[in-house]
């Protein structure tokens, strides 16, 4: 599976009216601005300057949720995911509305897979999916934390129901070549 696709639809939410208002509020508008650049520089590749550029956001304001969060999803991007979880743990802590609650738990969700954590992955996804039945991301990651625990009866059903409710043609062949790692004998 690759993570990017969640990467990039975060990053892609851009800059929300909320962080803006945020900045705004604790008088950061520089804040803002190397906001609006650590966005500007991800959008074109260049994830070592949107990291230095959210770092430097939230040196300015250490109470800017959003730029915690995006730093996050450019950690992920890179592949340090133990920094990730930091930061959007970070940003969950200032914020608790900071992106909405389904695709908080689904992030740290993967976060959690990716560093290992299956069965705080599994519990962290299984919150995203209570709260948004449809989230077939978090249904993939729950299946494949769910396989790499040996529950392979669970990791199939995720799977069916990520199948159920994803669109993206390349994520459907992703979910069915997880799907085929699946032992005939658990089918």
């Amino acid at each position: 599976m690759k993570p990017i696709g969640v990467i990039v639809i975060l990053i892609s939410i851009g800059i929300t009216l909320a962080a803006a208002s945020a900045a705004t509020k604790s008088g950061s508008q520089d804040a803002l601005g190397y906001f609006r650049t650590g966005h500007s520089r991800a959008a074109k590749g260049d994830y070592i300057g949107a990291l230095e550029a959210f770092t430097k956001a939230v040196s300015i304001d250490p109470h800017y949720a959003r730029a915690y969060w995006d730093r996050a999803t450019v950690r992920a991007q890179i592949g340090d995911w133990r920094q990730a979880l930091t930061d959007l743990n970070r940003a969950w802590e200032i914020d608790p509305n900071v992106v909405p609650p389904s695709r908080a738990y689904e992030f740290r969700g993967l976060t959690r897979r990716m560093l290992g954590d299956h069965k705080e992955c599994i519990e962290d996804s299984s919150k995203a999916i209570e709260m948004d039945p449809r989230n077939s991301r978090a249904y993939e990651n729950r299946g494949v934390s769910r396989m790499r625990l040996g529950d392979l009866d669970g990791a199939r059903l995720d799977f069916d129901k990520a199948l159920q409710y994803e669109t993206d043609p390349a994520r459907i062949i992703s979910i069915y070549e997880l799907l085929n790692q699946i032992p005939e004998v658990s089918r």
